[in-house]
């Protein structure tokens, strides 16, 4: 809903999580949230912002380009950081541990670890959903989701496809 109304979170992290009585998922704290209306508003927004600026948000769910001097990323790296979120409920860990200079060299250069073992059809669906997650966590924002909506598309697909293989 925040993306379809121009706004990034900047801070996904299980800190800023809460279910509801319902079960329904709810993010908090949009306190660093930023807006705009449309990828090109993001970037031209962030790179208004003075280059001693400094980093926002915090290390382990903060994507490349919110590292880099002078830019502070756009709706895809909420998008990254829901995909470091999936991998830690799949896996208990962060894709890239360490203090916070160590998880901003491991986010700029090392790839993320795989979720699956590649070929192996007992984890097909794993597969398809590690393929979901690897995406989201794409070094460049390009290669990711546009949208936390297009990144709910893809695993509602993966969901259908799981819950056929059950059915039949």
């Amino acid at each position: 809903c925040a993306h379809e109304q121009g706004v990034w979170h900047r801070d996904i992290k299980p800190a800023n999580l809460m279910v509801t009585p319902e079960g329904r998922l709810k993010i908090t704290d949009f306190g660093i949230a930023r807006m705009s209306h449309t990828v090109e508003d993001a970037a031209d927004a962030a790179a208004a912002l003075p280059r001693g600026a400094g980093v926002m948000g915090s290390p382990g769910y903060l994507a490349p380009e919110c590292y880099r001097g002078g830019t502070r990323g756009d709706q895809r790296a909420d998008v990254y950081a829901c995909g470091v979120l999936l991998f830690e409920l799949l896996t208990g860990l962060r894709p890239f541990r360490g203090g916070p200079d160590v998880v901003m060299y491991k986010t700029l250069h090392l790839p993320v670890p795989p979720l699956a073992a590649p070929g192996d059809p007992q984890f097909v669906p794993l597969a398809r959903f590690a393929h979901v997650v690897q995406r989201a966590l794409a070094k460049s924002p390009d290669e990711r989701y546009a949208s936390a909506l297009e990144m709910r598309t893809a695993l509602t697909l993966v969901q259908q496809d799981v819950y056929d293989r059950s059915r039949g």
